[in-house]
């Protein structure tokens, strides 16, 4: 999630238990308040979900300096190359393989 903020942040998520979530917040972002990526980061956590937020020095648009798509890629790989819970209904995990 890029630059994302919680529409309801005293509601509590479903169980969200051993899902990754990356969060990537821009520190001078003029859309969002400061704490709206530590507030779902929060959420996300509470309801059990992996998650990864980093602020970094931009606004709401993507860093000049690529991070955005560095830390997304190496998220990406580090998720890939592990097993993690089904998206589907069931009791089937999925191994995902790059």
């Amino acid at each position: 999630m890029m630059r994302a903020l919680s529409l309801e942040p005293d509601v509590p998520f479903p169980s969200m238990a051993g899902y990754p979530i990356l969060i990537l917040t821009g520190a001078t972002d003029s859309r969002r308040a400061p704490q709206d990526g530590e507030t779902l980061a929060r959420q996300f956590h509470e309801a059990g979900a992996e998650v990864t937020h980093h602020l970094l020095r931009c606004g709401h648009g993507w860093d000049e300096n690529g991070r955005d798509v560095a830390i997304s890629r190496q998220w990406l790989r580090d998720i890939m190359s592990r097993p993690y819970p089904s998206l589907t209904r069931g009791t089937a995990t999925n191994t995902i393989s790059a």
